[in-house]
């Protein structure tokens, strides 16, 4: 599937553009939009910072993946997206309580997913 493919590319492009230094700010020179997320504020070495970064990084992805659409292959397509998009975020800032965060998170999520579509 072409749309597919050109989704999924945007999806990644967007994962690339996620940064983290600066205010939330909107960047559409590509069609894509771009994020800058400060967090000088905060300290990751405590749970409480590492948390509100987490949810910094979480509405940042929003933002870059847009709309998450209504057919089970748009939905697919966003969740690829925002976990992506946070995953790399994450990675990027090399904190070891924020990367622990989002581990637990994504394992909840993977959790989730199975229950959902057991039968």
């Amino acid at each position: 599937m072409d749309t597919c493919k050109t989704l999924r590319g945007l999806c990644l492009a967007a994962t690339a553009l996620v940064a983290l230094v600066g205010a939330a700010q909107a960047d559409e020179t590509y069609g894509v939009h771009k994020v800058t997320v400060h967090y000088a504020d905060l300290n990751l070495n405590t749970e409480a910072g590492a948390e509100t970064l987490y949810h910094r990084i979480g509405g940042a992805a929003r933002f870059v993946c847009g709309d998450e659409g209504r057919s089970l292959t748009e939905q697919h397509q966003w969740q690829q997206c925002y976990h992506d998009s946070v995953d790399h975020a994450v990675d990027t800032v090399h904190s070891p309580l924020l990367t622990s965060l989002n581990k637990g998170h994504v394992n909840r999520h993977v959790t989730a997913s199975l229950i959902t579509m057991a039968r």
